[in-house]
């Protein structure tokens, strides 16, 4: 991954507590249990402006509906659209395709 992705999932560590410790409580139900962010960086290389091996967080549990506290990796090549549509399936809302989408995300 390199190394201009990295500073901005890095940048997660330098939030401000207040906002930070939102986060945490999101994340644990107390707040919003029934949400989920995306975070991430555009380019999996941004000094070749490459959007493969993009770096995201998706954080919070959509109640219950996704399996939180792990590292997934998909196949290379895998489409960023995948994520969102399986993103929008969880809440109920089903799109048959969304940009270069092939379908949706396992182990989410």
């Amino acid at each position: 991954m390199a190394m201009g992705s990295m500073f901005h999932i890095g940048g997660l560590e330098t939030l401000a507590p207040e906002a930070r410790d939102e986060c945490i409580r999101r994340m644990q139900g107390a707040i919003g249990a029934g949400e989920f962010n995306l975070y991430g960086a555009g380019m999996g290389d941004p000094d070749k402006h490459t959007p493969l091996e993009l770096p995201c967080l998706l954080a919070g549990g959509a109640h219950g509906r996704l399996k939180g506290g792990r590292h997934v990796r998909y196949p290379d090549n895998t489409p960023l659209m995948n994520l969102l549509v399986t993103m929008l399936a969880k809440v109920d809302v089903h799109v048959d395709r969304l940009g270069d989408s092939t379908g949706l995300l396992t182990d989410l």
